[in-house]
């Protein structure tokens, strides 16, 4: 997943460089950013936990990881959902 996002990441650059100055003036595409950014971050997160969420069951974390897990996972449902919603709002 990581190459995935990195991959729409490296592609959604070639695409906004020519058309820079007019993206960088619509708010869709600046809360768009703002979602990626949160899915980037996001992503070290997973990549921490990643290891623990497949060798130990889920009940048998601790309470604070699995809020940890849990809110990964909220922060990435929203950073996905956020992301394709904004882009169906690009003046582009």
């Amino acid at each position: 997943v990581p190459g995935a996002l990195a991959a729409a990441v490296v592609s959604g650059f070639t695409m906004f460089w020519p058309l820079r100055t007019i993206l960088l003036a619509d708010t869709a595409f600046l809360f768009k950013i703002t979602f990626v950014a949160m899915l980037v971050i996001n992503s070290f997160v997973i990549h921490h936990h990643l290891q623990l969420a497949c060798t130990t069951r889920f009940r048998q974390l601790p309470r604070t990881t699995r809020i940890r897990l849990l809110a990964s996972g909220a922060v990435s449902t929203v950073g996905w959902i956020g992301t394709f919603i904004t882009a169906q709002l690009l003046a582009v």
